[in-house]
């Protein structure tokens, strides 16, 4: 029988049934454009480029194909009813729909739609076309395969099914111009992820089909002069140079959308094309490059709130806000900076005025560019700091190693727990560790609440009682002759007013149990009143706060055990059973402590006894660093507790 251009999807044999709904595709299916954008530009930037001192070039361009000289697409058709009427047996009234929208579109339209992304400067997909490696075999033919260098972008290789989330028919044609020494060679193919269904000839298929020679046992691709006109008339946009074309066929969107694919380009790739390592044209709309980013940068960010269309707005409005701190920055707050072992990261920092929105985030990119998350693990917070935006490029090749390592599949978090071996996680937590430390350093440096450096006693009267303080040793000297004073100060009203208020009797004055600090320490025992008492955590409080008082705890006073425990003493407000709240306090406002319920879980409210001492202490445990706030609790105190009158 001679070779034909045909679909195949190879026979099930009895293996894996595969289903309509798909892992990968329905993992891009929320912000399908901008997660097609940066997977495809982030392959292509992966690609090894023909000439290094040059930026690699991705365009898309739409185009219209008379469906009469595409055969390589209406051939489709008869999986699609096969897949159909499977979907049918199984009720799968998603599926239904959706085949019976492709098989319209197929007859009833007398053109076809498609995507093109080309890129340039690149050697295309490389490798051989009939075995299990190389860069063709991982895009074309693999599922969770990468073949790339070690301190590319992608590492899962899911990015691959990003473009089939955007075809009507699931559909997605390869055309690749390999640079093989002096010779360039064509590579064509298609692909299309359906789901098992049943042919005459076959009996049941898997879910995955190939355009090729369909008579061959591995569906081989077509290469040179058995490539379609129309394919390579499409390629010729860009000239015949190296170089890898993805032709997305019934593409879901159109021109209206050209906007969001520039807008996504500039959120996730700004730094990339900044540093003139990429160019982006989005034809009919704009061509991105060095010269005039920072000028679309403008455009687009003036443009974001009106186009919102199948991107991650909420993200890439961040990635905007970000990317400030590469294009305002002042001169001196920005620079390169070592880290042992890891190479060195780029940094830039833009310090934000009192009248622009208060954040504190730090953007990380790795390699060329791409933006993978806003204030990652062990650099979520920064009390104490002025406002600020932070850009941070780790583009030393074993830093972005190592962020590589622990990257998700959809590239927009940093997990440890992907590191199986114990030892090798350790190592790693220990080297990422080393890299915030510096970040942290640099924010520091830059953005640390200015404080006053000396303020004259005579200053000062006008809101502090001068008081002789004795500053002899040994008789507890508490203050320093100067007092600093920070220009930011936080003032926090109670919740609900104290329940307790100062009686009508006579005063009356006592000594107390306790001590006093102080270089000579000295204790008085001869008090009445009776010392500390030791109250404890019994366990998770109950979040209803009906028929219960709620008051601050006076006096409070922590002492840090360690980065998350502290022991806390206060005035004690009733003897009994209660439920206690703590609340970090810094520069941002305040938050609720998720503590120890004494289960192994944690919760912003738990159950205390106390005692009947007037001076309480008890232990808390946080899930989160109490390190570096200042601490604020109150009670909840229950109806069978002791007289709270």
């Amino acid at each position: 029988m001679a070779p034909k251009k045909e679909w195949r999807f190879p026979p099930r044999n009895g293996g894996e049934i595969t289903g309509f709904n798909n892992a990968a595709l329905d993992h891009f299916k929320g912000q399908r454009l901008s997660s097609m954008v940066r997977e495809v530009i982030q392959n292509s930037l992966d690609a090894p480029k023909i000439d290094e001192k040059q930026p690699v070039k991705v365009t898309f361009k739409l185009h219209k194909i008379p469906k009469k000289e595409v055969p390589e697409v209406t051939h489709l058709r008869r999986h699609l009813v096969a897949c159909q009427e499977e979907a049918q047996t199984q009720k799968l009234k998603p599926a239904v729909q959706f085949y019976d929208n492709a098989i319209k579109r197929i007859d009833e339209e007398t053109e076809i739609k498609v995507l093109a992304i080309h890129d340039s400067n690149t050697k295309g997909l490389t490798g051989p076309t009939d075995k299990n490696y190389g860069a063709w075999a991982a895009l074309v033919k693999g599922t969770g395969v990468s073949q790339k260098e070690a301190n590319s972008l992608g590492s899962f290789g899911h990015g691959s099914k990003a473009p089939f989330s955007l075809s009507d028919i699931r559909s997605v044609f390869y055309l690749s111009h390999v640079s093989e020494g002096v010779k360039i060679e064509k590579r064509f193919q298609g692909k299309s992820i359906l789901q098992t269904h049943n042919l005459e000839e076959v009996g049941d298929t898997q879910g995955t089909g190939y355009f090729g020679w369909a008579s061959s046992e591995d569906c081989a691709p077509l290469l040179d002069e058995e490539i379609p006109m129309w394919a390579s008339r499409i390629r010729d946009d860009v000239g015949g140079t190296p170089g890898t074309t993805l032709i997305v066929p019934y593409f879901q969107l159109g021109e209206n959308e050209l906007p969001e694919t520039a807008i996504s380009c500039i959120a996730n790739f700004f730094y990339a094309i900044d540093q003139g390592n990429l160019i982006v044209e989005i034809s009919g709309e704009a061509t991105l490059t060095k010269d005039n980013i920072r000028d679309n940068y403008y455009k687009y960010k003036d443009a974001l709130i009106h186009e919102k269309d199948f991107i991650d707005h909420e993200k890439i409005a961040m990635n905007f806000d970000s990317i400030l701190a590469i294009i305002e920055h002042s001169d001196r707050c920005k620079g390169t900076q070592e880290v042992k072992d890891l190479d060195k990261f780029t940094w830039f920092i833009k310090l934000l005025g009192d009248d622009e929105e208060r954040r504190t985030r730090v953007a990380i990119a790795r390699k060329d560019g791409m933006l993978i998350k806003h204030n990652p693990w062990k650099l979520e917070r920064f009390p104490f700091m002025k406002s600020f935006e932070m850009f941070v490029c780790v583009d030393g090749k074993r830093g972005s190693e190592l962020l590589k390592r622990v990257e998700n599949p959809k590239h927009d978090n940093f997990e440890f727990d992907r590191i199986e071996d114990p030892q090798e996680k350790e190592e790693a937590e220990r080297q990422y560790q080393r890299l915030t430390d510096k970040i942290r350093d640099i924010i520091k440096r830059m953005a640390s609440v200015d404080i006053e450096e000396e303020k004259s006693v005579s200053v000062l009267n006008r809101w502090f009682k001068p008081t002789a303080i004795n500053d002899e040793p040994g008789n507890g000297v508490e203050r320093s002759k100067v007092i600093r004073v920070s220009r930011v100060s936080n003032t926090f009203k109670s919740n609900k007013p104290s329940n307790f208020k100062p009686g009508k009797g006579p005063i009356v004055t006592l000594p107390g149990q306790g001590r006093r600090g102080g270089n000579g320490r000295q204790e008085n025992n001869d008090g009445p009143i009776p010392g500390p008492g030791a109250g404890t955590v019994s366990g998770r409080g109950d979040q209803s706060t009906k028929g219960k008082k709620y008051t601050p705890l006076n006096n409070l006073r922590s002492i840090p055990l360690d980065e998350k425990r502290v022991k806390l003493v206060f005035d004690n407000p009733s003897e009994g059973k209660h439920q206690i709240i703590v609340e970090r306090v810094g520069e941002e406002g305040r938050e609720r402590v998720l503590m120890d319920a004494g289960d192994g879980s944690f919760d912003d409210q738990v159950s205390i006894t106390l005692g009947n001492e007037s001076r309480q202490e008890i232990m808390i445990e946080s899930r989160d660093t109490l390190k570096g706030f200042a601490l604020r609790a109150s009670l909840v105190i229950e109806e069978s507790a002791g007289d709270t009158k």
